[in-house]
């Protein structure tokens, strides 16, 4: 093997995420010199870069899958931002044997919502400088209807 053996794919790897490649150059070298033995930290980090890239795209698939299913004829009207999260939820969150939904159901009871066999919502609060304008509006409406009728 030559001493320049990988060195253009090492340049291109490094181009590719903004690494220095005279630097990781003579550390490749005594790589490949001590046949695997020998890890500087500019190939440690070198490693660490590619473990990042992805070896198929099934998982973007699979994503996209999701999103479509999600996404639907009825539920046209649903946000990015809420379609990403129900994605991610989709794809990362724990399967549903394993949720536990007591500790939310008991954070939306107390954050004054209903629950779902609540026959009645919230009693209707009063507004008494609203309803006192109402009323002389009312008053004003029913002098106008009284004088109108007398035509």
């Amino acid at each position: 093997m030559s001493p320049e053996f990988g060195e253009t794919e090492v340049r291109s790897l490094c181009d590719r995420f903004g690494l220095n490649f005279n630097a990781l150059k003579h550390e490749y070298r005594e790589f490949k010199e001590s046949r695997g033995d020998v890890s500087a930290p500019g190939m440690k980090l070198l490693k660490n870069c590619i473990s990042t890239l992805p070896v198929s795209t099934a998982e973007c698939e699979r994503g996209f899958s999701k999103m479509n299913v999600i996404c639907s004829n009825l539920r046209s009207k649903l946000t990015v931002h809420h379609i990403s999260s129900l994605t991610f939820v989709s794809l990362c969150g724990p399967p549903v044997k394993q949720f536990d939904p007591v500790t939310f159901v008991k954070s939306w009871l107390t954050s004054n919502r209903w629950s779902a066999v609540c026959s009645q919502g919230p009693a209707r609060k009063h507004n008494e400088t609203a309803s006192i304008a109402v009323q002389s509006l009312w008053n004003v409406m029913q002098k106008s209807s009284a004088s109108s009728s007398t035509w």
